[in-house]
């Protein structure tokens, strides 16, 4: 029982930490799109264009149904447009953070 419970926990604290780091990550790239409407683009010319550019992983098997007997339903807009921040923060965002913590380090 007392193994259970210990996993139970652990189990409730790596999606405590999963759910902290989504919500930084979308935060992260809300920030992002901000700066970009504020340098004069407009939200929608801005959803179109990484609408566009990440299209790919939208059409992708990681958002098919695992079953091949289900049968796959349409993702909502804010469902791929959730798809959509994950690949900017990862391909756009993470790796000027990267960039910007290992510039720190060489000017030490």
């Amino acid at each position: 029982m007392e193994k259970l419970e210990s996993d139970l926990a652990k189990f409730e604290n790596a999606r405590k930490k999963a759910s902290e780091e989504e919500a930084k990550m979308i935060q992260a790239v809300d920030e992002y799109i901000e700066s970009k409407v504020r340098q004069g683009e407009s939200r929608e010319k801005i959803r179109r264009y990484y609408m566009k550019k990440y299209i790919d992983f939208l059409e992708s098997s990681a958002v098919q149904p695992l079953d091949k007997k289900e049968k796959h339903k349409p993702l909502t807009p804010e469902q791929k447009f959730s798809i959509i921040k994950r690949q900017i923060y990862l391909h756009e965002i993470r790796p000027n953070m990267k960039k910007g913590s290992s510039d720190s380090r060489n000017a030490q």
